[in-house]
């Protein structure tokens, strides 16, 4: 058989040499090349693997660490007997173009700068020589193979559904030479915006950052924020553009070979259907009842109660609504049925309930003459005439837009809703307001932004201004020394608008102070400070 095959590889060279030669030489070359590319040598080695822990793996393609830590296990190194058990281990697998690989497993001691690794289908473990374990410990594309050699993740999900948010890292890793490597690096994706629902971003990571801080911006303008390490974040239910910025800092005085920072930043656009929130249902009478209606989109919200006259929804913005049922101490005592919704379609229905107000008796003690001419028919009826009729109309926007307060500090001398004896004889009313002593002359301020609608002297209530600050909200001074506003004035929140008296029928110098939603008196207490003021209380609240 090789006999008659070298004789017809005479009779081609006898026919044709140059031919033959040319078709021998590319063959041999042929030969040579693919031998060397199907080899396993450095030339041919283009990529690194790496996997770390059995589940991380690293794709390195950098061809100086591929050769020079190749060559490294490539080079002959005793034997040991050690127990390497407890060390932490990787697998580095070296491919070649042609797809051909080996691995080694590799384990490493920190602390000893010592490197130990076995080959591939090999029971013999190898140790490098403390040099060459420093080579491979101290080359910055190996980094990750520290125990924190990259930042820590923080696994994000919405109602138990992975989503991936953008980060960038400045992180330090402290290596075998005593010094931190820093690996920063800019946000792993771009920062799109993304549409979502659901009801909470769940945080879950196995390393609990020293310090973390987060801020929750809606179109632009901070709504939220906390400087406490949390694992969950409510996710906005009203609509708009957000944007949650969360960072942590790992101190190395809690993690002594690794430090740093990590900023979360995602947008996100929410983008729900209509809803209504209030903030309980049981109320006590005096109380203004608000409820909000989110994610309008356009829509006309409604409201249908029986509690109380003159409540509407009034435009906070393109996209909510509020308002407000306002409650007296002639509030019946019941639960009422309140129902909501959009373009006459129901969305919700409520049940609400108005607690009794337990009232105080006063027992005031005023000189006759004053009694006589302050609380004649003829300053019943003039007092009737001019106040009550304009609590009845209101601007339909609103002046204000901070929150209401105190118009004067002093000492309180009688509660809201209290009734009285004067002079022995008990009075068919409840006290309007809050009456606050303090000297003569004190300034009175307006206790929120409006429109001065009457500035007069009347024969009940001596020197008097009201204030009307729309959608309903309207504000009464009485017994006022001086008046320093007139009507159709427009006064700013805490802007001076009078001094303390005791004009009309008054027994000392104070305010009487009434803030009422149109003719209805609240307890004003509720408005400044969330709770009833009361004699047992008021120096406490006064002072905030």
């Amino acid at each position: 058989m090789i006999e008659q095959l070298i004789e017809k590889i005479k009779r081609l060279y006898r026919k044709d040499p140059a031919l033959f030669i040319i078709w021998a030489s590319i063959i041999g070359l042929t030969i040579i090349i693919y031998s060397f590319f199907y080899s396993f040598n450095s030339i041919t080695l283009n990529a690194l693997e790496v996997e770390k822990n059995k589940t991380d793996i690293y794709q390195l393609s950098n061809t100086d660490t591929i050769t020079d830590t190749y060559a490294l296990f490539s080079k002959k190194h005793p034997s040991v007997d050690v127990d390497v058990d407890m060390l932490p281990s990787m697998t580095f697998t070296y491919k070649t173009f042609a797809n051909l690989s080996k691995s080694y497993t590799v384990y490493l001691n920190f602390i000893g700068n010592k490197i130990y690794y076995q080959p591939a289908n090999d029971t013999v473990l190898y140790q490098l020589s403390v040099d060459e374990s420093k080579e491979i410990l101290l080359n910055d594309a190996l980094v990750f193979i520290y125990p924190m050699g990259q930042a820590p993740i923080t696994n994000f999900l919405i109602d138990n559904q992975s989503i991936d948010i953008p980060f960038s890292t400045d992180w330090y890793v402290k290596r075998v030479d005593k010094q931190y490597y820093n690996l920063k690096t800019d946000y792993t994706t771009s920062v799109n915006e993304t549409a979502i629902t659901g009801k909470n971003f769940n945080l879950s990571s196995n390393f609990v950052p020293t310090n973390m801080s987060y801020s929750l911006y809606k179109d632009g303008v901070l709504v939220d924020s906390g400087d406490q390490v949390i694992t969950h974040l409510p996710i906005p239910k009203i609509n708009g553009e957000y944007t949650l910025a969360i960072y942590m800092h790992y101190s190395d005085l809690t993690h002594n070979h690794y430090k740093g920072d990590i900023t979360y930043l995602y947008n996100f656009i929410i983008d729900g259907p209509p809803f209504f929130e209030i903030s309980q249902n049981h109320f006590q009478q005096g109380e203004i009842i608000k409820i909000y209606g989110y994610n309008m989109n356009k829509q006309v919200p409604f409201i249908s109660q029986n509690i109380s006259k003159n409540v509407q929804f009034h435009s906070i913005d393109s996209q909510s609504y509020i308002a407000y049922i306002p409650t007296s101490y002639l509030s019946k005592e019941a639960t009422y049925d309140v129902t909501l919704g959009v373009d006459q379609q129901t969305v919700e229905k409520l049940l609400l309930t108005i607690n009794k107000k337990e009232l105080s008796i006063q027992y005031l003690v005023i000189d006759e003459d004053i009694e006589a001419t302050t609380r004649s028919d003829e300053a019943y009826a003039e007092f009737n005439k001019k106040i009550p009729p304009l609590r009845n109309e209101s601007e339909s926007f609103a002046y204000f837009r901070d929150d209401f307060i105190l118009p004067l500090h002093g000492r309180l001398t009688t509660e809201y809703g209290e009734t009285r004896y004067v002079n022995g004889s008990p009075t068919s009313y409840f006290h309007s307001g809050l009456d606050i002593a303090a000297p003569t002359g004190t300034p009175i301020y307006a206790t929120n932004t409006g429109k001065v609608i009457f500035a007069d002297h009347l024969i009940l209530t001596g020197n008097t201004v009201v204030i009307d600050h729309g959608i309903g909200f309207i504000s009464l001074y009485y017994h006022m020394d001086s008046i320093d506003v007139e009507v159709d004035q427009v006064v700013e929140i805490n802007e001076e608008i009078g001094t303390v008296g005791t004009t009309g029928f008054s027994t000392g110098p104070h305010l009487h102070f009434i803030l009422g939603y149109y003719d209805i008196n609240l307890a004003p207490g509720y408005i400044f400070f969330g709770e009833e003021i009361t004699y047992e209380n008021y120096k406490e609240l006064f002072q905030q």
